[in-house]
């Protein structure tokens, strides 16, 4: 499969400034921009082939204009089939290709400037913090009867880096180019979001040698975005996800770069002084959004402290420079990943 993988790769690069025209198969008799590829080993299994693609498309966000249609092709000997090549379908001309090629990897330029003499873990908030700022989700495309058709982008990293919307397949994709670009492993992984039982998608993330979900869609709650999805454990992602048996991560279990660990604001009790002073804290560092989190159970007593605003605000405030005020707050709690959210609300 790696050669028939690497095949895959040179053709789709050699060729990406030609136009090839295939018949795609239908019963129109129509043609459709394409590529044929030539196996060097061949398959004796559709699922083998269909398992290159998927191997190929996920790696490869970049090629965003590859089409979700494919065909194979070979022959049968007896009962045991060879399959001996793959057809691609294009979803732009060469011209489109390049045109649109060129503006995303001047996104993907800007998305990472300034990352280099980051830690990967920084490099990786950064994106994660970047990405939300600069795409939507779009909701459109995501209740379209036939969104692979109307809104082809929608699935893909240009559509979220260039276009600015994407639903979650095109978060993923673009989290999963941005990371590999400063070097960081990224896959996109399968699974479906419990809440609603529809199909959904995200990331595994490798640092330090251990991987952890991070889901970038459900972080982004508008301007300013929230970690509560960024470095988690295949069972604290289990809480509102199930991931597809044959997607990797089910082993997870690192937490040491869980976000809220990793920056210390995780907290193991419910202490109201310390809750205090890291509010206090964030504040003066000009935070507008403070993020903390505690054991889940920890969380209804929290809950109360936060609601109870006189008493909440003078324990910051008693911590706070002469002349500094907490700000007026809402406040959003996270059962399942006991998660405390205070953000700033104008006057």
């Amino acid at each position: 499969q790696k050669q028939n993988y690497d095949a895959v790769f040179t053709a789709v690069t050699e060729q990406s400034d030609r136009d090839n025209v295939l018949h795609d198969g239908d019963e129109s008799g129509a043609e459709a921009l394409g590529l044929r590829i030539e196996l060097p080993q061949k398959l004796s299994d559709g699922r083998a082939v269909d398992a290159l693609f998927d191997a190929f498309v996920t790696d490869n966000p970049q090629f965003f204009y590859i089409g979700s249609r494919y065909t194979y092709e070979g022959y049968r000997v007896g009962e045991r089939a060879q399959y001996t090549a793959l057809s691609l379908t294009m979803t732009m001309n060469a011209a489109e290709r390049r045109a649109a090629s060129a503006k995303l990897e001047n996104a993907v330029a800007e998305m990472t400037e300034g990352l280099s003499d980051r830690e990967p873990f920084w490099q990786e908030v950064l994106l994660h913090d970047r990405l939300i700022a600069r795409c939507r989700y779009d909701q459109t495309a995501a209740d379209s009867v036939d969104p692979d058709r109307e809104y082809p982008f929608a699935f893909t990293a240009y559509g979220a880096l260039v276009e600015g919307k994407a639903v979650c397949e095109g978060y993923a994709r673009a989290f999963s180019l941005l990371c590999r670009r400063v070097g960081i492993p990224c896959t996109t992984v399968n699974g479906v979001d419990l809440s609603t039982k529809t199909a959904h998608m995200w990331n595994l993330v490798t640092l330090d040698g251990e991987p952890y979900h991070v889901d970038v869609t459900w972080d982004d709650r508008g301007d300013t975005p929230v970690h509560l999805y960024l470095n988690l454990t295949a069972e604290e992602i289990s809480r509102t996800h199930r991931l597809d048996a044959d997607s990797p991560g089910g082993n997870a279990a690192a937490t040491k770069a869980g976000y809220y660990r990793a920056t210390g604001r995780y907290q193991e009790r419910y202490d109201r002084a310390a809750i205090a002073a890291a509010v206090a804290e964030a504040v003066q560092n000009g935070e507008t959004t403070v993020e903390l989190q505690f054991p889940p159970d920890k969380l209804p007593s929290i809950g109360l402290f936060v609601k109870n605003r006189t008493w909440f605000s003078e324990a910051v405030n008693s911590r706070l420079p002469e002349g500094m005020r907490l700000w007026t707050y809402s406040f959003e709690l996270s059962g399942p990943y006991g998660v405390l959210i205070l953000t700033r609300q104008e006057r």
